[in-house]
């Protein structure tokens, strides 16, 4: 039998499929097999890299393979630092079989791989899949992984320090109440009404938000339709996607969107954020931007998710 190799999480795991088997990606931590024996059953592989230092013995290494199963079951130590656990069982008239795997990139990095398959408890089907079983060992036995660490592996380390950070109040131009890791470095020193933050020095990556009012005059107009002129005035020039505008009250909003830029040949995601608030004769903006490289937009989007969800937590008043 002809063996293929497959690269998952740039290289972070390589797999070798039989060559007759149709591996589809669903995304960077999801693939899908089917086999040549037709469009069911089909294997469903998971990958994950992930930062973890409380998974640091033996016994805490198989407590987490054994997360939800039998103790009972056995944990392979089958090469140095990797480590398997098969587990088959049956399920509202199903059978399963879960095999997940591990391997530890020292001190405290993991990578892993999950397969489950699942297929009726018939005697017809148990045949079929029976005849899988020791090709999809020999996938298992012959599975890589990178002996240096990834961006992917980067990916997992920063999402467990954003996971975990500690978060303090701030208050800005005594309008602005936002809640920020205490490990951020803040700089508002040297300009009145513009804040920058420093996130990340390797992946070079900054937030910044900036104060400002504008002068209204309502008009018998609502807030709703004050706000959404001033949307479309300063969008206008813009090409914006994955727009939303939310309401966080009678006076408040958050409006948000990304655009694609192109500097000197290398293309930028810019996410912008405004934070609105209206009073009776003006218009209060806190405008966020974080911006990065589209080449390393896994680590960006690990920000921008945490951003996110401080800034929907901010205030404005």
């Amino acid at each position: 039998m002809n063996f293929k190799e497959h690269p998952f999480l740039d290289n972070s795991i390589i797999i070798k499929f039989p060559d007759n088997w149709v591996v589809k990606e669903q995304s960077d931590n999801l693939i899908k097999v089917s086999f040549p024996l037709g469009p069911y059953p089909t294997l469903d592989c998971y990958f994950n890299c992930f930062d973890n230092p409380k998974i640091n013995t033996n016994d805490k290494i198989k407590e987490y393979l054994l997360d939800g199963i039998d103790n009972n079951q056995e944990v392979e130590n089958i090469l140095d630092n990797v480590y398997v656990l098969k587990h088959k069982f049956k399920s509202e008239g199903d059978n399963l079989l879960l095999i997940k795997m591990i391997n530890i990139l020292k001190p405290r990095t993991f990578r892993e791989v999950r397969f489950s398959l699942a297929w009726p408890d018939n005697e017809e089907a148990n045949k079929i899949v029976s005849g899988l079983f020791s090709t999809l060992d020999d996938v298992v036995s012959k599975i890589k992984f990178s002996e240096s660490k990834t961006v992917f592996d980067d990916q997992g380390i920063i999402k467990n320090k954003l996971d975990n950070l500690i978060l303090q109040k701030n208050v800005f131009w005594k309008k602005l109440e936002i809640s920020l890791p205490k490990r951020w470095i803040i700089n508002d020193k040297n300009e009145e009404n513009l804040v920058n933050i420093e996130l990340d020095k390797i992946y070079q990556l900054d937030l910044f938000f900036e104060y400002f009012e504008i002068n209204i005059s309502k008009k018998g107009k609502k807030y709703d339709e004050i706000v959404t002129n001033f949307l479309n005035e300063i969008t206008k020039d813009v090409v914006v996607n994955d727009q939303k505008l939310v309401k966080a009250g009678e006076d408040n909003f958050l409006f948000s969107f990304y655009s694609i830029e192109n500097n000197d040949g290398k293309k930028f995601k810019n996410h912008i954020w405004y934070r609105i608030c209206v009073k009776d004769s003006k218009i209060l903006i806190v405008s966020f931007v974080l911006s990065y490289k589209l080449k390393t937009k896994i680590i960006g989007e690990l920000y921008y998710n945490k951003i996110n969800e401080l800034i929907k937590s901010s205030e404005l008043n």
